[in-house]
């Protein structure tokens, strides 16, 4: 007859022998709950919720929490989120960035999008951005700015008319985002699909209000210059 008996030396014996399969099957559980949380949690709807998308030349920290959540405060009580990402654009690794700005287009991602301006007018013919030209009264333009050199021509395709239009605000003058960018040569621009329009311009305006100098970042100036490629056409 066979001893079954679950004695303290078998348990010492299992434990001994068979401990990495407990290890690995906890390890697959914790990822499958984590898996379920990730796809089933409820998502903030578009209309509760501003996303900036940040592609900087260079830039001085990766915290955006703090952005993040200071925006989150000048906002209506019934807004929920804020989220500022930011994929900083450095020698070698342009192509998968542009791959990775058409994917999130595409897919009809960013209220709001701050870039290079030699990126921005890249993307400025196909029609992407949204023209400002009639709601330029939304926005606290810093003082000094020539926003009529962000005027771009616009032509989706053949089929339509080329059209000038005023499609991104430089940043030139908010020295103050220097605690997280250099705002040189950068502009902030609002896609045609954005969402949630009014309280994309609140939180453009957080944005542009940026003018005082950071104390410890005051002497920092913009260097990096990178090649951008043209791609006039890419969203037809």
């Amino acid at each position: 007859m066979i001893d079954l008996k679950l004695t303290k030396k078998r348990m010492q014996m299992h434990l001994h022998y068979y401990t990495w399969r407990y290890v690995v099957l906890f390890a697959i559980a914790i990822f499958a709950a984590n898996m379920l949380y990730t796809v089933t949690r409820p998502e903030t709807p578009a209309d509760k919720r501003v996303d900036i998308i940040i592609i900087p030349s260079q830039s001085m920290s990766s915290d955006t929490d703090v952005w993040s959540q200071s925006i989150l405060r000048t906002l209506p009580a019934d807004q929920l989120e804020v989220n500022v990402t930011m994929t900083p654009l450095m020698q070698g690794n342009e192509s998968t960035i542009f791959q990775l700005i058409a994917a999130r287009m595409a897919a009809g991602e960013g209220n709001i999008w701050i870039m290079p301006k030699d990126m921005f007018l890249s993307y400025a013919q196909s029609g992407v951005w949204l023209p400002l030209d009639g709601v330029l009264d939304k926005f606290n333009l810093p003082e000094g700015i020539d926003i009529n050199k962000y005027k771009v021509t616009v032509q989706p395709d053949e089929t339509v008319p080329a059209q000038e239009h005023i499609c991104g605000i430089p940043l030139d003058k908010c020295v103050g985002l220097a605690e997280l960018i250099i705002p040189t040569d950068m502009v902030l621009a609002l896609p045609s699909y954005t969402k949630n329009i009014d309280n994309a311009y609140a939180a453009a305006n957080w944005i542009l209000s940026r003018t005082d100098t950071p104390v410890v970042l005051s002497s920092l100036t913009s260097t990096n210059k990178l090649e951008i490629p043209i791609l006039a056409g890419a969203f037809k």
